[in-house]
């Protein structure tokens, strides 16, 4: 592995690119999704909405990390190009780093939750973090266990939201309401599918070395067809689901063009990359598999973004 300078290796193991599309999701969702329909929105939350935007993120970072440290082995032959722990940043270190972004973001969610007055709020904090552990910890060696509570996490990003708002939220018309938490909740559900479909295929990827280090994953245990199916169904109920949703949409509103665009674009991606999966078999093939799923969940963020959007203010 390419030598790399110690600080630099502190931040690239972050995955900042993924922290960066964490941000920006919760703050496209905030700025011109709901506050936009508050009405008289407090001060305090446009205040507080940058720390928790930068504690959601801090969330995510310490997972990397955990998830890093627990794999080190595993990384080794999975990725070696990607091994941050112990070339670049001892395992020692790595405890320290994940520990201090633990304690950082648990003080940063203990100062929301006093000033929104909302203590049940500060319960996410350790529910999210336990969820990252747990799944680099326990259950990454286990079948789908592991698989379905990081997929929790990625759906809970944009949902979290919805707590943070909750009061201001409430004085909304019920009109307004449902399309809020239909879009968010559609959205919720199609991340959690491609992200599950995802982490499947990621360790279809990682199978040689997961299998040399004496995991039980899915694939070890059933074998790669098995998950191909699995994957195909996962996909095939996204692309459905969002059919379901064009007609719920055209059943209740007028719809418009770019929205039937929107989501005819997303099931064509879908069926594509069942196709792709479908035909795949080495280890680079299941890589772009994943990588293309990616962008499909991107893709779906800014489909119920416009969604929501298109909606609430008609």
């Amino acid at each position: 592995m390419a030598s790399i300078a110690p600080y630099r290796a502190y931040l690239t193991i972050l995955r900042p690119i993924n922290l960066v599309i964490v941000g920006l999701t919760q703050w496209l969702l905030y700025f011109y999704i709901l506050k936009p329909n508050f009405v008289n929105p407090s001060s305090t939350l446009d205040g507080l909405i940058w720390l928790f935007i930068i504690d959601t993120i801090i969330i995510a970072a310490s997972g990397y990390v955990i998830n890093d440290i627990y794999d080190v082995n595993i990384d080794q032959l999975n990725k070696p190009d990607k091994a941050f722990i112990p070339h670049h940043i001892k395992l020692k270190s790595a405890w320290i780093y994940y520990n201090l972004l633990v304690v950082l973001g648990f003080c940063i969610a203990t100062y929301i939750a006093l000033s929104i007055h909302n203590l049940p709020f500060l319960l996410i904090y350790p529910i999210a973090v336990g969820i990252l552990y747990l799944y680099s910890s326990r259950y990454k060696n286990s079948i789908l266990i592991g698989n379905i509570l990081v997929s929790l996490y990625v759906a809970m990003v944009p949902g979290i939201l919805l707590v943070f708002a909750k009061d201001e939220i409430a004085k909304l018309s019920i009109y307004i309401q449902a399309f809020i938490f239909f879009g968010f909740g559609c959205n919720m559900i199609f991340s959690f599918l491609i992200n599950l479909a995802r982490e499947i295929i990621k360790d279809i990827e990682d199978l040689e070395g997961d299998s040399l280090n004496g995991l039980k994953t899915l694939p070890i245990v059933y074998g790669i067809n098995l998950c191909k199916h699995l994957i195909t169904g996962l996909l095939s109920i996204s692309a459905l689901g969002l059919c379901f949703i064009g007609y719920v949409i055209n059943v209740n509103t007028s719809i418009h063009f770019y929205i039937i665009f929107e989501i005819g674009s997303l099931v064509i991606f879908i069926l594509i990359s069942i196709y792709n999966i479908g035909k795949a078999n080495t280890k680079l093939d299941f890589h772009r598999g994943s990588t293309f799923l990616k962008s499909i969940l991107f893709m779906g963020l800014i489909f119920f973004f416009v969604l929501i959007k298109v909606y609430i203010t008609q």
